[in-house]
């Protein structure tokens, strides 16, 4: 049972960080986007709901 405690404690620790360097990138990505734009008038990349 303490083993399976670990395992699972150990697989939630790399959902929470896949998740958060997802956040990053995403943010990241918006921010240079956002300078770009802001600076170098280039457009936004706009994103659509329709898939």
């Amino acid at each position: 049972m303490l083993r399976d405690l670990f395992f699972y404690t150990i697989f939630m620790l790399s959902v929470l960080l896949v998740a958060y360097g997802h956040m990053d990138v995403r943010s990241q990505f918006l921010q240079t986007q956002y300078v770009k734009h802001r600076f170098l008038r280039t457009p936004i990349y706009e994103e659509s709901d329709e898939k």
